[in-house]
Order: structure tokens, then C-alpha cells, then sequence
């Protein structure tokens, strides 16, 4: 039960307490909403488009399941039992004084938590799901009981060469950047230090030394590899993309969204106009004009 917002929500109540604790709310930590899938059958889909082939152009933010999912964060959020924002005192005091029963967060954070709730109490799932009603799909062509799947970005730690080092050294850095990303090395950085591996079928070797792991780390693996199928890399593969998307102001325009900041977003209308906002964003690194946006939503930015 408590591997969905719902269930999680409940158990929040029977604690006396928030459901989902964030650890940011910058584009990064705060994306389980925005990159949130609907589910159907054994497949997720979502019209979200962020940076496809690496185009400022291919972005889309405006589909009636994001609309349907910014509703349903509306009312969650707003919830006593629903999700804490990070305060001041950060959210691992907030978690040890059982201010929440779970937290979004990596797998980077995981220790934090488990010193703030204990051993015992700590574990890893994947995101959970969460199902709309009449409320949250009004005005849009989504329907009531649909199931959506958190979303997240999924990466890997990554080696480069320096197009700049000396033609003399190439060669050896090749043959160093082969090792340490050889199978045999990913396998031994995973059983030593957590680095999950990256490599296809990573997964199949994990389950076979299950029994050499602590229960966290091998939990943790699932959870990170079980959640390769909702999530995308980070797709900005230049300094423009990163800074359109984290650094003109998207972020707190969802954040604002979210929480219905001085009743600016109170229906489907205003949020269409939000959502348009922060696709103008990620596309050109500003805001419209109040006047540019248009009246019939959604549209063509790109035209």
C-alpha cells in the first residue's frame, strides 16, 4: 500500500505526519511530477518533451497529462498528510524528528536517512504511483483512475577524454578509460563502494550475489535499476539547455504552481497559462510577455 502516494499518504495519517518529504525544489530534485508517466497495462507514456535530439526547440509542456498531474500535485501537496517542503533546519532533521514517513531523494542520500529513522526502519522502493479523480482531470481529455507513474532523471557517472591532452598520452588514457569501465571494474566499484554499474544486464548480475550484499544496498540497486523504465538522462547537453531548464526561473514557476501561490493558478485556464510559461522557458530562457500568451491553450510554441 505505502508504494503509492496514496498509501503512503495513509500511513502519514496514522503517523500524524507528512507523507513525502522533498530534498529540493530546484528542476532536478523536484521532477517526479514533471517527468510523471501515465500507466497502461505494462507500458507507460507522457507527452513531456525536454530537449529531444538536444533541440531547445523539442520541448513540450503542455499536454493535458501534465495538467492532470500539476491538478493532483495541487491538492496533495496541500494536504496535512501530504508532501513536506525542505524548511530551514533541512530535510534530514525534519525526517529524524518524524515530520515524514518517506523522502524523494538519490541513492546518495540514503545514509543520511537511514541514521535519521535507524537501520530498522530504512528501506528502497521505486516511485510511487498515484491515481487521479474527477477532480484533478477536469478540463482536460485525461480520465478519472488513471494511474501515473512518478517520474525521474536516470543517469550514469561517465568518462571522457580531454580532447586537449597530448597526442603522447592518448593511447594510455584509452587503455586506463577501457579498464575502469570494463565489466570486471563496475562489478568490483559496486560490491566496494555502491557505484551502481551501467553496463546492459547489470541487473542479472546483482540478483546472482544478492546473498553477499546488506539488504539496503541490494534494495537500493533494484530500486535505482526498477526505475530505468520511468525515467531519461538528463538531457542538456549544452550549458544553454542546463541553464534554460535550472536557471531562468522554470522551477519556481512549478513550484508556485504547485502551491497555488496567491490563488494564480486556481483553474485548468491558469494552469495551461503556467505551463506555457514554462515551456517558453525551456525553449527561449525567458518568460513571455503577459500580452504574447495566447488566449486558446495549447499551442505550437516553436511556429
Amino acid at each position: 500500500e505505502e508504494k503509492t502516494f496514496e498509501g503512503l499518504q495513509a500511513a502519514a495519517k496514522r503517523n500524524n505526519s507528512k507523507a513525502v518529504a522533498l530534498t529540493g525544489t530546484d528542476g532536478y530534485n523536484f521532477s517526479f511530477t514533471v517527468l510523471a508517466r501515465q500507466v497502461e497495462g505494462n507500458t507507460t507514456k507522457t507527452s513531456v518533451k525536454l530537449y529531444e535530439n538536444a533541440k531547445k526547440e523539442n520541448c513540450y509542456f503542455q499536454g493535458d497529462d501534465v495538467v492532470a498531474t500539476v491538478q493532483w500535485a495541487q491538492e496533495y501537496f496541500a494536504d496535512a498528510n501530504g508532501v513536506l517542503w525542505p524548511s530551514d533546519a533541512g530535510w534530514i532533521s525534519d525526517v529524524q524528528a518524524n515530520k515524514a514517513v518517506a523522502v524523494i531523494g538519490g541513492a546518495w542520500q540514503f545514509a543520511d536517512f537511514e541514521t535519521a529513522v535507524g537501520s530498522k526502519n530504512a528501506g528502497y522502493t521505486v516511485l510511487p504511483t498515484f491515481t487521479t479523480t474527477e477532480k484533478h482531470v477536469a478540463g482536460t481529455t485525461v480520465k478519472a483512475g488513471t494511474k501515473f507513474q512518478a517520474g525521474s532523471f536516470v543517469d550514469c557517472k561517465c568518462l571522457m577524454l580531454n580532447a586537449y591532452s597530448h597526442e603522447s598520452k592518448y593511447e594510455a588514457c584509452q587503455e586506463l578509460v577501457k579498464y575502469i569501465t570494463s565489466k570486471e571494474v563496475q562489478n568490483k566499484s559496486f560490491k566496494a563502494a555502491n557505484n551502481l554499474p551501467a553496463y546492459s544486464g547489470a541487473t542479472e548480475y546483482i540478483k546472482t550475489i544478492k546473498s553477499e550484499l546488506p539488504t539496503t544496498q541490494y534494495e537500493g540497486a533494484m530500486a535505482q535499476a526498477g526505475m530505468n523504465s520511468y525515467g531519461i538522462a538528463q538531457p542538456f547537453l549544452s550549458s544553454v539547455l542546463n541553464t534554460y531548464y535550472y536557471s531562468k526561473k522554470a522551477p519556481e514557476l512549478y513550484v508556485n504552481m504547485v502551491n497555488n501561490t496567491e490563488n494564480a493558478y486556481s483553474t485548468t485556464a491558469e494552469i495551461r497559462k503556467g505551463l506555457y510559461k514554462i515551456e517558453h522557458i525551456w525553449q527561449k530562457g525567458s518568460e513571455p510577455a503577459p500580452n504574447d500568451i495566447p488566449t486558446n491553450l495549447p499551442v505550437d510554441i516553436t511556429k
